[in-house]
This record gives structure tokens, C-alpha cells and sequence, in this order.
């Protein structure tokens, strides 16, 4: 990967997690399993993790769908993009939960 296709990943990243966070905090507005705020935010990091990052791709295929050939002349499928962004809210949802988990 060359530093072109880097900061395309990137860009690509940035817009879908924005699309990610709105989802998620709107479904965090339903408690799972405890009370109070650590019930949304519990809510809210499954959301984040699972059901936002879906979401986020299939309104990013519905809004943008000729945008994939700019980054597939960039040396970046689809499935690049998706397990990437999937890695980089891995990375982000694993040290939170140890740290969720320890309160």
C-alpha cells in the first residue's frame, strides 16, 4: 500500500465512522442490561461495533456507490475498505470494553 491509498482508506474511514456514530447514538437511547448511563453506554459500543459499522457501509453503498472505483483505481477493493475499517474499530472497541469491564 502506498501513501496515496493510505490516506484514501483514511478518508474512506472518517466518513463512515461518522455515519457509525450517529447510528450508535441513536440506538444507545436503549439501555441493555444495566441501568442508568452504563446501560447506554453499553448499548452504545455494541452498537458502535456491530450494528453501526453495517449500517454505516450499506448507507455509504446507497449514497456513494461510484466513489468504490476511485478507490479501486487506488489499489483498494470493497473488502479492503470493510475489513479495514472493521480492524480500526476493533482496535478501538477492545481496550474500551477491558476498561468497561474493570468498573
Amino acid at each position: 500500500m502506498n501513501k496515496t491509498s493510505i490516506k484514501a482508506f483514511f478518508n474512506y474511514y472518517r466518513q463512515i465512522v461518522t455515519v457509525n456514530l450517529v447510528i450508535s447514538g441513536l440506538g444507545s437511547f436503549i439501555p441493555i442490561g444495566y441501568a442508568g448511563i452504563k446501560g447506554h453506554l453499553t448499548t452504545f459500543m455494541l452498537v458502535f461495533f456491530i450494528v453501526g459499522l453495517i449500517g454505516a457501509f450499506y448507507i455509504f453503498e446507497w449514497r456513494h456507490k461510484k466513489t468504490y472505483f476511485f478507490y479501486f483505481n487506488l489499489g483498494l477493493s470493497r473488502w479492503h475498505l470493510y475489513i479495514g475499517a472493521f480492524l480500526i474499530n476493533t482496535g478501538f472497541y477492545i481496550p474500551l470494553l477491558l476498561i468497561w469491564n474493570t468498573l
